[in-house]
């Protein structure tokens, strides 16, 4: 039995209501003093029905709510990759070819759990040599990659800087690796202190990297 809906509803008291007045009429035509009555309830049933059917359309009528993304819009979730021109890792129309992105920059802060430094927090920077295309905080995966590499210090202590560039690395090529980027490592410039390690290095396209890079030979066999 298909459930009961305003209109439905509505429906129903209108087609009741016609044929009160059907009645009505058939009892005035008669004498009866009961037509009046007839005639009156017709008439309200006719009203509300009238009413209802109303709200039912008006009900039916698609209303974007707070919660939901109308047909054809964007979501307002980042993509996952950063988007052109977004900053402070504001998201715009369209993906960043990650040969426009020359530079990278992160930022990895380190928290005290009360066995020495662990990393906190992290921001990643993302530049095509003249400005900045997009910043914002690194993924969780990539933090989740540098307490893996801080959890296997030596002891349970405050990291060196050395360690802390380790931790820093590690969440830099866990980004870049999702990103499709290949950090050079070489020409980086790195900092670090009591508090924080920074990076600023250059990156290229891994995929580019892959068919730019020369065939492998065996000792003794053909390119591979």
């Amino acid at each position: 039995m298909p459930p009961t809906t305003p209109r439905r509803l509505a429906l129903t008291v209108i087609a009741a209501s016609c044929l009160g007045l059907v009645l009505g009429a058939l009892l005035h035509t008669a004498g009866t003093h009961q037509s009046e009555n007839a005639l009156l309830w017709s008439l309200a049933g006719l009203t509300l029905g009238t009413g209802l059917l109303a709200a039912g359309a008006k009900e039916r009528t698609p209303r974007p709510s707070g919660g939901q993304v109308a047909r054809g819009a964007r979501s307002s979730l980042a993509p996952a990759r950063p988007s052109a021109r977004g900053h402070h890792g504001s998201m715009t129309s369209g993906p960043i070819a990650v040969n426009d992105v020359s530079t990278l920059g992160a930022r990895l802060e380190f928290g005290d759990s009360g066995v020495g430094a662990w990393p906190a927090d992290g921001t990643l920077t993302l530049s095509d040599g003249s400005s900045v295309v997009w910043e914002g905080p690194m993924s969780d995966a990539a933090m989740r990659t540098a307490e893996a590499v801080w959890t296997t210090r030596a002891r349970a202590r405050s990291l060196t800087g050395s360690e802390k560039r380790a931790v820093l690395e590690a969440a830099v090529n866990s980004e870049a690796s999702r990103l499709g980027l290949h950090p050079r490592w070489s020409t980086a410039s790195v900092d670090v202190d009591d508090l924080t390690a920074s990076a600023s290095l250059s990156v290229s396209d891994a995929s580019t990297d892959l068919m730019a890079r020369p065939p492998l030979r065996h000792r003794n066999g053909p390119a591979r």
